[in-house]
């Protein structure tokens, strides 16, 4: 499934949802930059899509982080559709939520995405549990092209009634061993099986190995941020 990426100025707005809409075909997931970051898309108007990138597959990302911690034999037989044992499944299932739990990190804290949607609410309350993805941070509301002001609860968003269209950015949903991850080659599969490998050994109380992975994580996680224009306006990273 490609990913496409506008090369123009402005913000880095995820419009997954409009695959299920029909607006965008179903094999494709585009990260658009508008020009002008303060207003909302123009309705219909997209700048020209210039480069595509392929979405990371999450069974990838796993054979990458299986070789990493010297597991190549069970990289060979998951790569090749092979039936493995149930100790190699425990591994993998293991290997799954480490993956998860990488790129919920990521997300949240280093890499944000982002989604636009439009909602309908008569009392101007706009429950989290209708947003298509899970927020993590509201950014813009708008109501008819002009940005409202709004207020933010613990179960729901307060702002004007009637159609509104809101910006925010989300946590990624669990993935399954067959999934595609929410990330493609701009972020890159190395850092998402670096990450996973070492949440993999922390569990497993392989601390030094984890800790030599978790590094190269963060270097990786520092060269996405620099050449990602959806993170040039985010505070410096602090490592605990």
């Amino acid at each position: 499934m490609p990913l496409i990426v506008d090369k123009g100025q402005g913000e880095l707005q995820s419009i997954k949802s409009r695959q299920r809409t029909g607006r965008i075909p179903a094999d494709r997931l585009c990260f658009t930059i508008w020009a002008d970051a303060k207003a909302p898309p123009p309705a219909g108007r997209r700048r020209v899509l210039q480069t595509e990138v392929n979405l990371l597959k999450v069974k990838n990302v796993i054979i990458s982080a299986l070789g990493l911690i010297g597991k190549a034999p069970l990289a060979r037989k998951l790569s090749g559709n092979e039936e493995l044992t149930p100790e190699e499944s425990e591994t993998v299932d293991t290997l799954l939520y480490c993956f998860n739990s990488a790129e919920d990190e990521v997300a949240r804290r280093y890499i944000p995405l982002r989604h636009s949607e439009k909602l309908k609410s008569s009392d101007g309350e706009y429950y989290y549990t209708s947003f298509m993805y899970s927020p993590v941070r509201i950014k813009r509301v708008y109501s008819e092209g002009t940005a409202v002001e709004f207020k933010v609860y613990s179960r729901y968003l307060s702002t004007v009634s009637g159609p509104v269209t809101v910006e925010y950015e989300y946590a990624p949903p669990k993935k399954r061993i067959d999934s595609e991850s929410e990330y493609g080659d701009e972020v890159g599969e190395y850092l998402f099986a670096l990450g996973t490998a070492s949440e993999y050994c922390l569990i497993n109380g392989e601390i030094e190995m984890s800790e030599l992975w978790e590094n190269k994580y963060r270097s990786q996680i520092d060269a996405a941020q620099s050449r990602l224009p959806s993170c040039k306006n985010l505070p410096p990273r602090r490592w605990i």
